[in-house]
Order: structure tokens, then C-alpha cells, then sequence
């Protein structure tokens, strides 16, 4: 497949051809276009995690101030807006802004929603990155597999862009799921497939990232947590990723009882602590319980590394560190299980 990106922005850049509006509207009209109206400085770090098969010249920039009639045409409000043309439709890319994941969906696209399985694939399948889902049915085609099969094409068409799913027919006397998370290294399984929200529910518990990012999608699952937030806050996405990366040991050994959360303080100022400002030389990081909505926030003058973060959080479970905002006091302001998790580091 040979995959054009176009890229609408204020700027071309040294990463990125030049493309006349016509060709740009030609390629919206016939498909395999993924336009993104802006220019970001991940465009570049994109193609070394791209696959052979898609094409390494499909960056390609279009000035939207010079070519504003395109961009109206394509009832381009605002930026960023990235979208994916193909000869089904438009579909609009929502995922985060980093060359990691916009390549991860690049490479989604190549895959069908639900792969057919064969026993010998099924290794393979589930050595992929990311997230694989596999149900086992029944080689028989009754009506009880049918409506199964129905539940996994819809749950495929919500989230097949962040997981591979996969359906092996076989000799089994009733249909198993299972799920693996190569990030986590976590494997997953359901046998009672009953429930109308059994896949789902399997699906959303197997996707969770180690380390979450913050947005309005799941700010309220977030806050409901029954545990602490450790909250790193940047505007770069580079910073972000890099925490992300650090973090992913120490996020693991806590993850009972803490969860590690990166937020755009860019995009949500409202979630620093008060009296807090984060730039890109200069991120903040803050321990929040939203049950008693207590925020403990690291010293600026600390430099944030995982020895110093698991340091800061002991302080905080011994009752050392002053909490702004909320009732303080209450174990230092994490959970009584937080408090007692930190004996089995």
C-alpha cells in the first residue's frame, strides 16, 4: 500500500514536500491520503517506525494560509486536525500527537479489524506491539457464535485502531478470550463470554497503559480511582514520552497502588497544582488523592528521576510532606493499602 500523508500547516518543512493544492483535493477525493492539517515537529520522527510497506515520501505539506480554499473545503475549522481518507470514507485520527502512536495507527490501517486465525499464526499474532485479542469459537456456525462474532466486529470497529484482534475457529466446546499487553507483558483471559459487555470489559482491562495520559475522556475514570494519581506535567510531548519511558519500571512496581498519569499542561493548566507552573525546561510533578482531593507537589528544585519520585512518595506516606489544598494528615494523604504498599518495594 502506498499511503500519502499531507500535512496543512503554517509552514513546509525540510521533512516534507511541497504539494499543490489540486493534487492535495485529488487525493482526499480518491483515498489513501492521511491529512493532517498542521505542521508538528513529530512529522520527521515518523518514518523509521513505519513498515517497509508503507511508503517513506508520503510527508507531504501544504501551506493552509496559501491555500485556504482547500482547507474550507475540507471544512477544516481548527488546528490540529488529523484525518485518514479512504475509498470508505473519512475517518478522523483522535489519538495522541507523538510520531509513536500516529505510526501505530498508520500501521493499524494495513490490518483488517478482525484477522482470521489459524493455530499456527496465533504465536505470531500475539508477538505483535501493542495489544492483541484473540476469542476461540466453536468451528460450528450456530447461532450463539454468530452473535459472538457480531459483539467482536462492533467492539473492532471502536477500538481497532489501538488493538489487533484476531478470531480462531477450532475444536472447542465453548468460546475463551484472551488478551495480551506487550507493554505490560500482561496476559488476560475470559472463558464466561455471556455477557453482552464481556468483550468489552476484557478489552478495556487488557488495553490500560502502564502509564496513562491525561485527557477529557477519562478525567472522570481517572478521579475515581480508588487510589493515588502521580501526575507528571509538561506542554512537550518529548518530555512526556521520555517520563513515560523512565517511568514505566516504577509505575509497574506500584501499579496496586498508585496510578502514573503524564498531563499536557499545555492543554490542561487546570490540572497543575496551585501556584504551579510547568514549561518545557521545567515540568512538575505532583502526588494527588482525589478522594480527599489532597495534592502534594515535588520540589522544583529536585530533579524528577524515578530514586527521587519513589523517595518523594515515601515522604509523603510517612506524613512529611504538606498538602495543598484538601484535608491533610489522613496517612499523609495516600490510601491506608498506598501507605502499606510501600513495605513491599
Amino acid at each position: 500500500m502506498r499511503l500519502h500523508q499531507v500535512l496543512v500547516g503554517a509552514a513546509a518543512s525540510a521533512a516534507a514536500h511541497e504539494f499543490a493544492a489540486l493534487d492535495v483535493a485529488q487525493k482526499a477525493v480518491t483515498g489513501d491520503a492521511f491529512v493532517a492539517y498542521k505542521m508538528l515537529i513529530e512529522w520527521s520522527q515518523i518514518p523509521p517506525h513505519l513498515p517497509e510497506s508503507i511508503s517513506r515520501d508520503f510527508l507531504v505539506a501544504v501551506d493552509c494560509a496559501a491555500n485556504r480554499p482547500l482547507c474550507d473545503d475540507q471544512d477544516v475549522a481548527s488546528f490540529p486536525a488529523l484525518r485518514y481518507y479512504s475509498s470508505k470514507g473519512m475517518e478522523r485520527y483522535r489519538g495522541p500527537r507523538t510520531a509513536m502512536d500516529i505510526a501505530m495507527y498508520l500501521k493499524s490501517i494495513q490490518r483488517p479489524l478482525v484477522t482470521s486465525l489459524k493455530k499456527p499464526d496465533i504465536a505470531g499474532f500475539s508477538a505483535r506491539d501493542g495489544t492483541t485479542f484473540i476469542v476461540h469459537v466453536p468451528g460450528t456456525d450456530d447461532e450463539a457464535t454468530a452473535l459472538l462474532l457480531g459483539r467482536l466486529d462492533i467492539l473492532a470497529a471502536r477500538h481497532g485502531r489501538e488493538i489487533a484482534f484476531g478470531v480462531h475457529r477450532t475444536k472447542v466446546a465453548a468460546p475463551r478470550a484472551e488478551c495480551f499487553n506487550s507493554e505490560t507483558g500482561e496476559r488476560f483471559e475470559a472463558a464466561n463470554l455471556d455477557a453482552i459487555d464481556a468483550l468489552e470489559v476484557l478489552a478495556r482491562k487488557c488495553s490500560q497503559p502502564v502509564i496513562r495520559r491525561f485527557s477529557r475522556q477519562n478525567e472522570l475514570e481517572l478521579m475515581s480511582v480508588q487510589a493515588s494519581l502521580v501526575l507528571f506535567h509538561s506542554p512537550s510531548s518529548a518530555a512526556r514520552l521520555a517520563f513515560a519511558e523512565a517511568f514505566r519500571g516504577l509505575a509497574l512496581r506500584y501499579q496496586a497502588y498508585l496510578v502514573f498519569v503524564t498531563s499536557d499542561s499545555g492543554a490542561y493548566p487546570e490540572i497543575l497544582p496551585a501556584g504551579s507552573t510547568a514549561d518545557d525546561e521545567k515540568p512538575v510533578l505532583s502526588v494527588l488523592n482525589p478522594h480527599a482531593w489532597a495534592t502534594f507537589v515535588m520540589p522544583p528544585d529536585v530533579e524528577i528521576t524515578p530514586e527521587a519520585v519513589e523517595t518523594f512518595i515515601g515522604q509523603i506516606s510517612r506524613g512529611e510532606v504538606p498538602a495543598v489544598g484538601g484535608a491533610e494528615g489522613q496517612n499523609g494523604g495516600l490510601t491506608e493499602s498506598e501507605r502499606e504498599g510501600k513495605d513491599e518495594l
